[in-house]
């Protein structure tokens, strides 16, 4: 049993850490989260379009755990629930632990679809996570509300009770949810948990109205390759014709356990696809193809890879697959694993949306991927001498140590463009340097020079 773990610090730290979790306590969190709101009402530096979020987190299954194995048990949940948020948010984010079964996360600077990737994350973390304790085991649920906090924000007091009505909701929806409270007191909307998805997807999959996109990643080098890189990425088509983002549906598919049939569709889609253009492969150093945390948890996906690979033609080695990292670390002898096994036969591996978890450097050794995807949110804000700056700069050059090429994703801007290649980062990708195209359109528009 893990030794119980006592908060030493001076008195300004005790004051403001929980002993336990080593986290900011609920009067500093309050403190920082007024600080926020402060800034919306000094109107000469307030922009009018920020924006930030507020997390209330549940952790379901810590009351019980206290009553059933006792205050060290609860105790040692906690620190491991706390180390998993570590993994997930940002390390600018600010991470507290409220009381009994709450942790609160405030979010500065943060979209609320950023927010919402997070959340996510969150969940995802979560479903391989369980508590052992004396013979004990116990599955760890939680519920996360969600509150944006803008110009229209009102006070604190109003601030707190949308999010504790938002976490309420989410317990109503179901275990593991999310529930997003909307502006402009319209009343919450839910982001998860939506049956109707359910049925959409079945039947968008019967008629083929997934569609596959492609979007170039693009090499900083002086010397760079005459082979290109590519991602490629899935949309919806509703039945009117409109497009509809992952992050709409993808939501749905990982509750209900459906994200492998989606990856399993796009591996088979693409691969023959690909397969009947020569040229794209001749002239194609790899492709990027995401996988969730539900497919490559499965043991048959890899057998299922290896097939299509067989059965199309395509070269092992012109194909990379995408990981996130906070899927990987929470699933760290599978993951490892999985990738070994693709590897043997030539594939690539990436690590994406890495840095939300800046500790899981230490992973590197263990993960023997390709290539770190830095997350966006560390690169849409990036300045000489920001903290972002710094992040980038640092875990380019530890991947660059351990011998795997960077990937900066979200470049929107040549100036971002300029400071990522004077600081050696190796690939961009953004709009910037290309937007996303229906595959079959790029293939129609792809010079014929391999005929």
């Amino acid at each position: 049993m893990p030794g119980v773990f006592h908060y030493i610090g001076d008195a300004k730290d005790q004051l403001i850490h929980d002993p336990v979790t080593r986290l900011v306590n609920r009067q500093e969190f309050e403190r920082r989260v007024k600080r926020v709101l402060l800034t919306f009402s000094q109107e000469n530096d307030a922009d009018e379009s920020e924006e930030h979020a507020l997390f209330r987190i549940d952790l379901e299954q810590f009351v019980t755990v206290n009553k059933v194995c006792g205050h060290l048990a609860g105790d040692e949940l906690l620190r491991q629930f706390t180390f998993l948020l570590q993994h997930v948010v940002r390390v600018r984010d600010t991470l507290a632990y409220l009381e009994v079964n709450e942790f609160g996360v405030l979010m500065e600077h943060c979209s609320l679809n950023h927010a919402h990737r997070v959340a996510n994350k969150i969940l995802q973390a979560v479903q391989g996570f369980q508590l052992f304790f004396n013979d004990h085991c116990y599955d760890i649920n939680v519920n996360i509300g969600i509150v944006p906090i803008t110009k229209q924000t009102g006070n604190f007091v109003e601030l707190f009770k949308q999010a504790n009505a938002s976490c309420n909701r989410a317990k109503e929806l179901n275990k593991n949810s999310i529930y997003l409270h909307s502006e402009g007191n319209l009343g919450p909307t839910t982001y998860r948990g939506e049956p109707s998805w359910v049925a959409d997807i079945y039947q968008a999959l019967d008629e083929d109205r997934f569609l596959i996109f492609i979007q170039p990643i693009v090499s900083l080098k002086e010397l760079e390759t005459s082979l290109a890189h590519y991602e490629l990425l899935v949309r919806l088509c509703d039945k009117d014709g409109k497009l509809i983002l992952p992050d709409k549906f993808l939501p749905a598919l990982e509750r209900y356990s459906m994200s492998s049939v989606l990856d399993r569709w796009v591996i088979r889609k693409a691969f023959r696809m690909i397969a009947d253009q020569p040229e794209f492969l001749v002239t194609t150093q790899f492709f990027s193809i995401n996988l969730s945390g539900q497919s490559f948890v499965s043991h048959e996906l890899s057998d299922y890879i290896i097939s299509e690979l067989e059965e199309t033609g395509i070269p092992a080695e012109k194909v990379c697959f995408e990981i996130t990292e906070t899927t990987a670390i929470s699933n760290l002898t599978v993951a490892s694993d999985f990738i070994r096994i693709l590897k043997e036969k030539g594939c690539r591996f990436a690590l994406d949306d890495f840095g939300s978890g800046f500790s899981s450097l230490l992973y590197l050794k263990t993960l023997s991927v390709d290539y770190l995807k830095i997350d966006g949110s560390f690169i849409k804000n990036i300045t000489y001498g920001s903290v972002d700056y710094a992040m980038v700069k640092a875990i380019n050059e530890m991947a660059q140590t351990v011998g795997m090429e960077t990937v900066a994703e979200f470049v929107e801007s040549h100036e971002v463009l300029q400071l990522l290649k004077d600081m050696g980062v190796d690939y961009a990708q953004g709009y910037n340097v290309g937007e996303p195209l229906p595959l079959s359109t790029f293939f129609c528009e792809m010079p014929r020079s391999f005929a």
